[in-house]
């Protein structure tokens, strides 16, 4: 749970200001991922964030939701199905959010050539 409410922090800043971290945190691997960081539009960034911030979640919700689980009385089949079905269907919600902001940055990347196989 901790590393999920870190990515989230961290994501703030991505989806408020659409820049990169500055220093080590928003260095490339390579030269040439640095100056593909430069080059980057706002846009980029902000879904980038989306999809630490859909992550981050998503690690909450579950340690979350394991928690709850623990919580609940032996004996209670009912609750546990009824707990269960809550956490699966919020985990596929959060899920989705983290693919298709995966999908919407792959799409800026090709379109901004930031891929590694793309001339810098």
């Amino acid at each position: 749970m901790v590393c999920g409410v870190i990515m989230i922090l961290l994501s703030l800043r991505y989806l408020i200001t659409g820049r990169n971290y500055g220093g080590l945190l928003g260095r490339g691997i390579t030269k040439s991922d640095s100056l593909r960081l430069k080059r980057a539009p706002g846009m980029y960034f902000r879904a980038m964030g989306a999809v630490s911030a859909a992550a981050g979640l998503l690690l909450v919700w579950l340690g979350l939701a394991g928690e709850f689980i623990d919580k609940l009385p032996a004996g209670a089949v009912q609750g546990h199905r009824r707990a269960f079905a809550v956490i699966l269907i919020g985990a596929l919600v959060l899920l989705m959010s983290l693919v298709g902001s995966a999908a919407w940055m792959m799409v800026l990347a090709k379109r901004y050539r930031l891929f590694r196989w793309d001339p810098p």
